[in-house]
């Protein structure tokens, strides 16, 4: 991912309803370890919460 996809995700997030000063947390897939470096990364703006002040958005790290 480059910084201009990350930017356009985020964007599209807000846009989709998501505040500009929602939390983001880094999950980590099964497959990635300690000792190795991933490149494959999205952003999940799958919210199970029905309040937009909840909602909460992820940067998934997973195998490219």
């Amino acid at each position: 991912m480059t910084i201009q996809e990350l930017i356009d995700q985020l964007q599209d997030a807000i846009q989709m309803g998501y505040k500009p000063n929602t939390r983001i947390c880094v999950d980590t897939m099964p497959d990635v370890t300690e000792e190795q470096t991933y490149w494959g990364i999205s952003v999940d703006t799958d919210s199970s919460y029905r309040h937009k002040d909840q909602w909460k958005i992820a940067l998934n790290v997973g195998e490219q």
